[in-house]
């Protein structure tokens, strides 16, 4: 599916700016998969492969400001 290789294209761009040590960029990336549009893209989500998905969750915990102060 397209919607489908186009997100894991997004993931694995907000990768990249993670090893680039680029958190903004990172920080937007993961805030649009939040919005209601990409939200609601439920079969697109489900089709993401085991490892995108891995990855998506690592980028959401390195993003989270849980433990900020």
């Amino acid at each position: 599916d397209a919607r489908t290789r186009t997100l894991e294209r997004c993931i694995d761009v907000a990768a990249c700016c993670q090893e680039l040590q680029n958190y903004n960029a990172v920080n937007e990336i993961i805030s649009s998969f939040n919005s209601s549009a990409v939200h609601r893209l439920h079969k697109t989500w489900k089709g993401l492969s085991t490892a995108h998905m891995k990855k998506v969750a690592e980028l959401f915990a390195l993003m989270s400001n849980k433990n900020s102060f």
